[in-house]
This record gives C-alpha cells, sequence and structure tokens, in this order.
C-alpha cells in the first residue's frame, strides 16, 4: 500500500471502502481503489483476453475444417 493512498476512499462509484491500491483506467491515472475493485477489474481484465483468444481459436479451428 502506498503512503498516499492510505486516507483516501475507493474511487469507484458508491463505494465507501478505504482505498488500498492505486490502478491506472483507460483515461485515468492513479484513481484509489479498495481490494474488492482491483481485484474485480483485473479478472474482467484477464477474462476478456481468454475470452478473445477461445473465440480466435475456434475460429481457425472452424476456418480449417471448411477447407479440410
Amino acid at each position: 500500500m502506498s503512503p498516499d493512498v492510505a486516507d483516501d476512499r475507493c474511487q469507484m462509484s458508491g463505494c465507501t471502502r478505504p482505498a488500498e491500491h492505486t490502478m491506472t483506467f483507460k483515461r485515468h491515472e492513479d484513481v484509489a481503489v479498495c481490494e474488492t475493485h482491483r481485484r474485480r477489474n483485473v479478472a474482467i481484465k484477464y477474462g476478456v483476453l481468454v475470452a478473445i483468444s477461445v473465440v480466435l481459436a475456434g475460429l481457425g479451428l472452424a476456418a480449417y475444417w471448411l477447407v479440410v
């Protein structure tokens, strides 16, 4: 936990928990977030990456079946 975040509250809408981490979003840098929101955002990020990989692999397999 960084010292400048210790007294802040989570900046996600409606959250009143104390901020424990900072995150960088598309247009915002160093947004103070609590542990719950940090875990949720990381899970969404990696979930999207896995979903894109699965879709691309499925499309490649479908194209292979059509060609062969």
